[in-house]
């Protein structure tokens, strides 16, 4: 097989890869928001801290981080160019 028909056979793949690597530091950026969020809550209302991060709450905010941040990359995975 030419090297043309190797990159048509494992395109898909290949942007995949490009495209995580491209926005990694994207999905870090609203970890380290949440991070700062929590410690802000932590510092200057620690009374209100426990009723707001909960495991529960936690983990929430952690899967809703992370869905904010694969919507900006599917679009990017999809398209061509």
């Amino acid at each position: 097989t030419s090297k043309n028909e190797l990159y048509k056979q494992y395109k898909w793949i290949l942007s995949l890869v490009t495209t995580i690597m491209f926005y990694l530091p994207g999905i870090q950026d609203v970890i380290n928001l949440l991070i700062a969020f929590n410690r802000f809550f932590a510092l200057c209302y620690p009374f209100m801290y426990r009723k707001i991060f909960t495991p529960a709450n936690t983990y929430f905010m952690i899967v809703v981080a992370l869905i904010y941040s694969i919507i900006f990359v599917i679009p990017i995975i999809g398209g061509e160019g």
